[in-house]
């Protein structure tokens, strides 16, 4: 859906020492004792009680200040790191959809993409906003209560499984009326068996995001390795074993969801053994460290959040079922498709936001404004700087994208070039939600994709009936502008967090000229076959290249030059 967080960053007096946790001799994070404290929720209005960004939304041309360039530098490792995982993901993952798309052919994998739909919703729905309230509250409970980890561990997981088994009883209950529902014309039976094979994973599905973003605060790096190495390696790999017997929308489903499992199981043991270690290593519970403080802590904040998940997950998968309902399985299989070549672009945005997210928790829990402006500002910079390129090369070869699916996926190229331009804007605005979430704002979370949601669905009730494919990509698009700008003005309102600079206009130059203007030319010199596609990327990348490093200096791209992936943040 959103590696993360294990952070160490560097102590910047007293108060970011309480927040922080140092590496012992063998590398692993433990946090410095303090006295145990009450749990809260931090306020998140840190940058605001710290006065406030500075005057026009960023530091001073040349100015660099300590604690920035410090937290500037552990963004890049955590960036590098989570980048580095998100890249192999997304060519893992969208190697699977193009496997089993070609593999199944357009009727049967709208059956499949349709019940993966499904699966991701109900696993949105059953992790209850565990996922975001452990990794804003770990670092608070092994700052004030340090030997409490595994309250919280708890508190996180047992939701997600109940939550879960209720869902995964109601869609083994309900799945020939799902089916009938969002299938109109296609493989009706495909679909209520793939729908069976993936309800028992509702459950260990949501363990698993929520036991992944626990890792996120001990480590990037191992998070990586079983988030975005371990399951899509899994996964491709059993569909290809499958593939050699007998490859159906049920057996497709197996490879995709068993996995899971796996990865789910190594998770759990992962946070119980860091939990258990860090209860030893303190020898002692806080007396007032209980279960059910920690758990009002967690589900206060979790809770809106929670609701503000799952509206943000329909507005992404929902459109795929719609279209499935009101259009074709064929055609819900190629916006499928379109649909996971904009969110394989955007695995930047991806990747900085598993880096920034506990890092922006931890900044305003000590009132650091200018290293949030600074980190939130120049990260966007970084996310524009590799997605816009990709971005803008699916919206001009679209054709040519969606023809590697083969002839069923035509359907689709209308739809890859609106939600590539939307994108656009989308990763434009940088993490502006985790910027929100951390900042305490999960209420105006929750409100932003409450409206988004309604425009979603409103929209594509009224034109999936009359556009198809496009009509479900133009309501998706219309949800992305309206979240992408309230989200920046709630965030601006709370934080005073604003993405533009220098290297903004940089990155917007540099795209348009390298491009809008050489990439596009040579499309329609050349046209939109593998010579012409591969010329004008050439090109048009040769031209953004040269005019990044002209202003390099302006983005700061030197940090994520000179730091490799040797280091694991914490």
């Amino acid at each position: 859906m959103r590696g993360e967080v294990a952070r160490r960053g560097e102590c910047h007096g007293p108060g970011g020492c309480r927040a922080e946790a140092w590496k012992d001799s063998s590398g692993e994070a433990s946090p410095t004792p303090t006295p145990a404290a009450p749990f809260e929720v931090p306020a998140g209005g840190g940058p605001a009680a710290g006065g406030g960004p500075a005057a026009g939304g960023g530091l001073a041309a040349g100015e660099e200040p300590a604690p920035g360039g410090a937290e500037l530098q552990t963004l890049a490792r955590g960036g590098m790191l989570s980048l580095a995982g998100i890249v192999t993901n997304a060519v893992l993952t969208f190697a699977f959809f193009v496997a089993a798309g070609r593999l199944l052919g357009g009727r049967d994998a709208g059956a499949l993409f349709e019940g993966m739909a499904v699966l991701t919703i109900c696993t949105y729905a059953a992790m209850f906003g565990g996922d975001y309230g452990i990794l804003k509250l770990m670092p608070t409970v092994r700052r004030d209560s340090a030997g409490s980890e595994l309250r919280l561990v708890v508190a996180a997981l047992v939701p997600p499984i109940v939550v879960g088994l209720v869902i995964c009883a109601a869609l083994l209950t309900a799945r020939t009326e799902i089916a009938d529902a969002i299938v109109r014309q296609g493989n009706q039976l495909g679909t209520q068996r793939a729908l069976v094979v993936f309800a028992p994973f509702v459950p260990i599905a949501a363990v698993m995001q929520v036991a992944c973003a626990g890792m996120r605060t001990w480590s990037i790096r191992d998070m990586v390795l079983v988030q975005n190495l371990l399951l899509p390696s899994c996964r491709i790999a059993l569909l290809l074993l499958v593939a050699q017997f007998r490859l159906t929308p049920p057996t497709a489903a197996v490879a995709w969801a068993a996995p899971m499992a796996v990865c789910a199981a190594i998770a759990c043991a992962y946070l119980l053994s860091k939990c258990l270690r860090e209860r030893r290593r303190v020898a002692a519970v806080p007396a007032d460290g209980s279960t059910r403080a920690v758990a009002m802590a967690l589900w206060k904040f979790s809770g809106p959040r929670s609701l503000g998940g799952i509206f943000a997950i329909l507005i992404a998968w929902l459109d795929v079922l719609l279209v499935g309902a009101l259009a074709s399985s064929s055609q819900s299989a190629a916006y499928a498709v379109a649909s996971r070549y904009v969110i394989t672009a955007t695995f930047a945005l991806n990747a900085i936001g598993i880096a920034i997210a506990p890092q922006l928790g931890r900044i305003f829990d000590r009132g650091d404004s200018k290293s949030a402006q600074l980190i939130y500002r120049e990260s966007t910079w970084w996310v524009m700087a590799v997605t816009w390129p990709a971005l803008v090369i699916l919206v001009i070869y679209a054709p040519f994208m969606m023809h590697i699916f083969g002839r069923d996926y035509a359907a689709g190229i209308v739809s890859l070039q609106i939600l590539g331009l939307a994108m656009l804007l989308n990763t434009g605005t940088g993490n502006n939600a985790i910027a929100l979430l951390m900042g305490g704002g999960s209420r105006e979370n929750l409100a932003v994709n409450a409206g988004a949601l309604a425009l979603n669905v409103g929209l594509n009730l009224v034109l999936i009936p009359r556009l198809g494919a496009a009509g479900a990509a133009l309501a998706w698009a219309a949800s992305i502008a309206f979240t992408s700008l309230t989200t920046s003005l709630f965030l601006h309102r709370r934080t005073g967090l604003l993405p533009f600079g220098g290297g903004y206009a940089v990155v917007v130059f540099s795209t348009v000229v390298g491009y809008g203007l050489f990439t596009l030319g040579t499309r329609l010199v050349l046209g939109t076959g593998v010579g012409g596609t591969i010329t004008g990327v050439v090109i048009g990348t040769a031209v953004f290249l040269a005019l990044m490093a002209r202003f390099r200096s302006v983005l700061r791209l030197s940090d994520l030059r000179r730091l490799g992936l040797g280091s694991d943040p914490k």
